[in-house]
């Protein structure tokens, strides 16, 4: 979702310089030099200042291969 926005974004903004992360932990803000970051899910820090930007679907999915080697799950998580 917002990766097809970045080119855009960085053309109407030339001198805001962005830097992507992808993690599976949150980032400390603070610590980290970080100004803005996008999350799912609750927050975990209670002082910072969040705005909902929209919603995403989540799914799981698997090659066939996958299912062949393990099966179909019968439950989520």
């Amino acid at each position: 979702m917002l990766i097809p926005l970045l080119a855009d974004f960085m053309t109407s903004w030339p001198d805001i310089r962005i830097d992507l992360q992808v993690a599976d932990k949150p980032a400390d803000l603070i610590s980290g030099n970080i100004d803005c970051a996008i999350r799912g899910g609750p927050m975990e820090d209670s002082t910072l200042i969040a705005r909902k930007i929209g919603e995403a679907t989540l799914v799981t999915c698997a090659t066939p291969g996958y299912l062949q080697r393990y099966g179909t799950p019968r439950l989520a998580g």
